[in-house]
């Protein structure tokens, strides 16, 4: 769920499992369905995690998850990385902002030095 939200793999013809990789993720989170019978589908412990692509075409999954108790407010994302995602949000950080400070420092190193007598 590191992308939090949706996701696209490519994925031959098979049976595949879906589960939640180790880390804090799954400190959190337990998955419920894998959904691969549409949002009705039976939960994991009466259907299990694996489901089939059988053909081509794809599968769409509705996985459902939920978290466990005592992680309620639990954050997934770490705060460091979060802040910095917001200083960059707020400073406008990117192509455009690092372009501009190459351009100052390009007209700094180009500007015509001041000879002392």
């Amino acid at each position: 769920m590191a992308n939090l939200g949706y996701a696209q793999w490519k994925a031959a013809p098979g049976v595949w499992r879906l589960g939640i990789r180790p880390g804090k993720g799954a400190d959190v989170f337990e998955l419920e369905s894998t959904g691969a019978d549409g949002w009705k589908s039976g939960s994991v412990a009466t259907t299990g995690d694996s489901f089939v692509v059988s053909t081509l075409e794809g599968l769409t999954l509705y996985p459902r998850f939920y978290r466990k108790p005592g992680h309620e407010l639990t954050e997934l994302l770490d705060e460091s990385a979060a802040a910095g995602a917001a200083g960059k949000r707020e400073s406008g950080g990117g192509v455009v902002e690092k372009l501009k400070s190459m351009c100052a420092l390009l007209s700094l190193l180009l500007r015509p030095r001041m000879r002392r007598s």
